[in-house]
């Protein structure tokens, strides 16, 4: 039990050692990336200090749902426009243009 304790202080700690960045428009974590005005994260896994983004992810086909930094879900209307190349999909919510670049699934942009 103690060495699992220990185990899980680790992972804790090495989880919050990220290398901050001033970006644009505020401050962001080591693993974004910054294109233009839109901010684009590889993956789920991250941590931010700002909380006023809605986080908008492309799940399957034209399914969007956008979530708050806490977690909360809310599902956008299936009909989105999406066009697509091999390195760039492009589409559009409410007039929104949102962009996905490369593998990535999930897009952020700030709202």
């Amino acid at each position: 039990m103690k060495k699992l304790l220990s185990i899980l202080l680790a992972v804790v700690a090495l989880a919050g050692c990220g290398k901050e960045e001033e970006g644009i428009t505020g401050t962001y974590w080591q693993n974004t990336r910054i294109d233009n005005e839109y901010e684009i994260f590889e993956s789920m896994f991250f941590r931010k200090k700002t909380v006023d983004f809605v986080y908008i992810e492309k799940l399957e086909g034209k399914e969007i749902r956008k979530h708050n930094s806490s977690g909360n879900y809310i599902y956008l209307h299936p009909d989105i426009t999406i066009m697509t190349d091999v390195l760039t999909t492009v589409f559009f919510i409410d007039g929104n243009k949102m962009i996905k670049k490369g593998n990535s699934n999930i897009i952020y942009i700030q709202k």
